[in-house]
């Protein structure tokens, strides 16, 4: 079943996520922090239009304007602030339709991870003309995260980043969900300090763990603030290297929810330095289980970030925390992403 999100429930986030001065008392800690936005609207892309759109000062606009539109397939994405504009406004070519329902996305990181995304097309400008498709809540849903990097990347983190995502679906496939008293640990998780990949090959060097470390931690931060889990150990980059908040949601920051994990030496086991993020599921939640998901742009000319080698796709993915199993074998679905990722880049003569 989903439950009824009006207008009236957007524009009231809407104005929270702008200023925390504005915040009532029941969204604000004891500490006076601001609390992060649970229970958004949830849009299940199916190839939808997205793009980035960096938080620029009148002085940049010229500089830096919106990048292109991209599709997303298959990943859940929490929004605010829906608008309808005028289609001819948006860059597009070739749509039928007059106008365009646009919302921010608030719970996304990465390299510029700003966006928007197309709800819907209308041929008049009724601000509720695609109400009943998308002011509703997924009842199955209870925290989820993204990741963008549509600037900085290349081969070796994406791919890392894919074989990241299908140990964690593999995981819950053996051990099932996270159970309430339980605590955990992501390299455990993912079985990181043996290197065992039964992938047909083992991590590479060169990043993408730590992004879905962050997302990951972004997602139980979530679930924190509903009273279902709690952090127990966690490191943060190096303030340079800190994943891009999002100020569409200022409850969340980088040193709130920034993670890292490594362990030293790499090869030697067990490890004399290990770096980890842990958490523990609350005995009075449910079990938690954990759903991934992502999509690849093929293709893509390189844009900045001249200190990365260049790379040939852009990737997206998230990491949901949810009641119930997800009725897909969702390792598979990422081990074929991934081996269509390394086909396209690496093809056979």
């Amino acid at each position: 079943m989903r439950e009824r999100f009006s207008r009236r429930d957007f524009l009231k986030f809407s104005s929270l996520a702008l200023s925390s001065l504005l915040l009532p008392d029941f969204l604000k800690t004891e500490s006076n922090e601001v609390a992060p936005l649970t229970h958004l609207n949830t849009l299940y892309t199916n190839n939808t239009l997205v793009r980035l759109t960096p938080f620029i000062s009148p002085y940049e606009r010229n500089y830096y304007k919106p990048q292109k539109w991209f599709r997303l397939s298959g990943l859940p994405l929490e929004y605010i602030n829906p608008e309808v504009v005028p289609a001819d406004s948006l860059g597009i070519k070739n749509i039928e339709r007059a106008f365009a329902q646009i919302a921010k996305i608030p719970h996304i990181t990465g390299s510029l991870a700003e966006f928007e995304a197309i709800l819907s097309w209308s041929d008049n400008n009724s601000p509720v003309f695609a109400s009943k498709e998308f002011d509703k809540l997924n009842s199955n849903l209870i925290a989820t995260y993204s990741y963008s990097d549509q600037e900085n990347i290349y081969a070796n983190k994406l791919f890392n980043i894919l074989t990241a995502l299908a140990a964690l679906a593999r995981h819950q496939n053996v051990k099932g969900p996270f159970m309430p008293g339980e605590t955990y640990s992501y390299i455990d998780i993912l079985n990181l300090v043996r290197r065992i990949d039964d992938y047909h090959g083992a991590l590479n060097m060169g990043a993408g763990v730590c992004a879905t470390a962050t997302v990951f931690s972004k997602t139980v931060f979530l679930s924190n603030a509903q009273g279902l889990t709690e952090e127990v150990d966690r490191s943060m980059h190096t303030e340079k290297w800190r994943y891009w908040t999002n100020q569409l949601d200022p409850g969340i920051t980088k040193e709130n929810s920034d993670a890292t994990v490594y362990f030293y030496p790499l090869y030697a086991y067990p490890p004399d330095i290990i770096v980890d993020y842990k958490f523990k599921v609350r005995k009075t939640s449910q079990p938690l289980y954990v759903s991934v998901a992502a999509d690849l742009n093929f293709d893509q000319e390189r844009r900045l970030g001249d200190h990365y080698p260049p790379t040939d796709a852009r990737i997206t993915f998230s990491i949901t925390l949810q009641k119930s199993k997800p009725d897909e074998n969702q390792e598979d679905i990422i081990l074929d992403l991934r081996k269509k990722y390394w086909d396209f880049h690496s093809p056979k003569d």
